[in-house]
């Protein structure tokens, strides 16, 4: 067999996959075992052939990004295929637009693309590191001449990379579906109103929201609210940080609000979920309180039991030891510290786990953080 029949029959099994999501096939598998499946196939490749996938991969891994190719495999297919290009993309949290260009790219090659669909995507756009570290992180786009000396003295400046985000994504055609603003979540219900709040517009909706600045436990409810209140069942709502150990806030408020929301697919840390049913402020407000700590050790045992229990059933140890990590987190985050510390150190104990151990050392050191800074356990 050569090269070419494989290429076919890779192209044909992965058309197969995408038709048992699209036409409801797959949940005849069962939840725990097809949204593993399904994002295995969206990561696989971009394209329709092999050397689509190579000069797509190189394209979408030029940007600087904390995310896996993985990842960004699936946000190009999963826009380029199961998007349904009728409202609008939000994306909140994007740095440097890693996958604002997955996204983005992933919509442009959409049949369901309407004309007017926007990618909106907001951030702070300053200050997440020294001047120096960030240049450093940019050296080979400005010796490549993607980048030039008004992006540099934008940084050292004002430590700002918003000019650096609209070059490197202007110059491209899927650059022509991105507009991006300066926006920020708030972090703790008790500080003064943020002068560069996010505001979302009262009258744009959207079909699908992408999450990777919701670094808070209040920051993700504020969000949330904003965002639901401009989607309808139906819209995709993606996840970066789902696996993240410091941020066990994301799978808590899915866990909390489960039967308004379906898993479809994951890769990694990156988890897309469908919504499922109409969510009110008001229904966020009585499941998600303002502050993590207004949940005792007993809700969070309660809670995490129930995410232990759909790893387990999923078969996949490695959200499972994200869930320990993250419950950990949610004990340290409530002053638990003894309790946080010896969970942490006994997954060290654990076979399983021990070939993801420099993760789970990061977790030891710094668990999580709070508006205030990070929580320590030594």
């Amino acid at each position: 067999m050569d090269a070419s029949q494989i290429e076919g029959m890779l192209a044909e099994f992965r058309h197969s996959v995408d038709v048992m999501q699209a036409t409801g096939i797959g949940q005849l598998y069962g939840l725990p075992h097809f949204p593993p499946f399904l994002g295995r196939n969206l990561a696989m490749m971009c394209g329709d052939t092999s050397q689509e996938d190579q000069q797509l991969t190189a394209f979408l891994s030029e940007i600087p990004t904390e995310t896996t190719l993985g990842e960004r495999k699936l946000l190009f297919n999963l826009f380029r295929k199961f998007w349904d290009g009728q409202e609008h993309v939000l994306e909140v949290g994007p740095y440097l637009g890693g996958t604002s260009r997955a996204i983005a790219s992933g919509m442009l090659h959409s049949k369901n693309r309407q004309s007017q669909a926007r990618l909106f995507t907001y951030d702070k756009f300053r200050d997440y590191y020294q001047p120096r570290q960030l240049l450093e992180t940019l050296m080979p786009l400005f010796a490549a001449g993607k980048l030039g000396e008004a992006e540099k003295e934008c940084i050292t400046q004002r430590n700002s990379f918003k000019e650096v985000y609209d070059k490197l994504h202007g110059a491209h055609d899927y650059g022509q579906l991105i507009t991006s603003s300066a926006g920020v979540l708030p972090d703790d219900p008790d500080a003064a109103p943020l002068p560069d709040a996010l505001l979302l517009p009262e009258d744009r909706n959207y079909s699908a929201v992408f999450v990777d600045g919701a670094k808070s436990w209040y920051g993700t409810k504020v969000f949330m609210t904003q965002a639901l209140a401009h989607t309808r069942p139906g819209s995709l709502y993606i996840f970066q940080d789902y696996g993240a150990h410091t941020c066990f806030w994301i799978p808590v408020f899915l866990e909390l609000m489960k039967d308004k929301f379906q898993l479809l697919a994951y890769v990694d840390h990156t988890y897309c979920y469908q919504q499922i049913a109409e969510v009110s402020a008001e229904e966020i407000g009585d499941a998600f309180p303002d502050r993590a700590t207004d949940f005792s050790a007993a809700d969070y045992g309660h809670i995490f039991r129930n995410l232990y229990d759909q790893a387990l059933e999923m078969d996949n140890t490695y959200t499972l030891l994200n869930f320990q990590l993250q419950h950990a987190a949610a004990l340290a985050y409530i002053g638990h510290i003894d309790e946080a510390r010896n969970r942490i150190i006994d997954l060290l104990k654990t076979p399983f786990a021990l070939r993801y151990r420099g993760w789970i050392n990061r977790a030891l050191a710094t668990p999580t953080y709070t508006p205030q800074g990070n929580v320590n356990l030594f």
